[in-house]
């Protein structure tokens, strides 16, 4: 199996490189290897290596920068996918896409099925949205794969940072409580890999954890997990969620939570699977 696997940088790109099978031929690129926003190098990389299937990770993903950059935004979210799109059917490779919850508007109280229709909020999400709409367009093997507030122990993301925060005695400031379904890198790693060896997927799903929760809750959750590890006490102050409409910041949904597109455990389950992934983010920040 050839793989090409773009965003090899990024949380989900890291822990797809830990994951690969062994009898893969994968080629992982990031944005100083290969720039998706080129067409004449993404098309030359792309005819010489021939991929089976191609993984983009890749992603402009600065929410709150994307508001007065959406030129930068477009050009990799929409304008990158659709090179790459474009590139995977000349040489009929399958596109398996990485896109996000903020394709929704976050006005309910339901999490959001594959059916749901999109309507996003922020430049961020328009541009995330455009990608999925030009790659269903110009690759006919297209799968897009939503997921929902990824954590892992690579890079800045919100579970290690809160992990260090109540290490370090500080307060954990939540300047947001909207609700979303956290998913663990890994897992979603381990997800794309089942994709990539599957015959003829649905065009676009969701894979999430089948927890919900507040970021307050969540940073509880963390709390809790470090307290046991540690046998220290770990309080989280967390400032005054701040509404939407006071917030002097990129407007985020309230509640972004998506339903998995997979089997759905009972909740006991998979609280516990959320607390052993935020248990393998400890053990690792932990141990370095």
């Amino acid at each position: 199996m050839r793989v090409l696997i773009t965003g090899a940088r990024g949380q989900l790109g890291q822990s797809l490189r830990e994951r690969v099978p062994e009898d893969w031929e994968v080629i992982f690129t990031d944005s100083k290897t290969l720039d998706i926003t080129n067409s004449t190098t993404l098309d030359a990389m792309i005819q010489g290596f021939q991929p089976e299937v191609i993984v983009n990770t890749a992603a402009y993903t600065n929410v709150d920068q994307a508001e007065h950059e959406p030129k930068q935004a477009f050009a990799v979210n929409a304008h990158g996918v659709a090179n790459l799109a474009q590139a995977a059917q000349k040489v009929g490779s399958r596109l398996i896409h990485i896109s996000t919850d903020y394709v929704f508007r976050g006005n309910t109280n339901q999490p959001y099925t594959a059916l749901d229709a999109p309507n996003p909020s922020n430049v961020y999400g328009k541009s995330k949205l455009a990608g999925e709409l030009l790659a269903l367009g110009l690759c006919e093997h297209t799968t897009i794969v939503r997921t929902s507030w990824v954590f892992s122990e690579h890079g800045r993301n919100f579970v290690p940072a809160v992990i260090n925060k109540l290490l370090d005695n500080q307060t954990v400031e939540i300047y947001e409580n909207n609700i979303g379904t956290p998913t663990y890198a890994g897992a979603l790693a381990d997800y794309i890999i089942e994709l990539v060896e599957t015959q003829n997927p649905a065009k676009i799903v969701h894979y999430c954890s089948d927890v919900i929760l507040d970021r307050v809750e969540l940073a509880q959750m963390i709390a809790t997990q470090l307290s046991a590890h540690t046998h220290k006490q770990y309080d989280i102050k967390v400032t005054a969620p701040v509404t939407l409409a006071n917030a002097e910041h990129t407007v985020r949904p309230d509640y972004s939570a998506l339903r998995s597109s997979q089997t759905h455990p009972d909740q006991a389950q998979a609280v516990s699977v959320l607390q052993q992934h935020i248990q393998t983010i400890i053990n690792s920040l932990l141990n370095k």
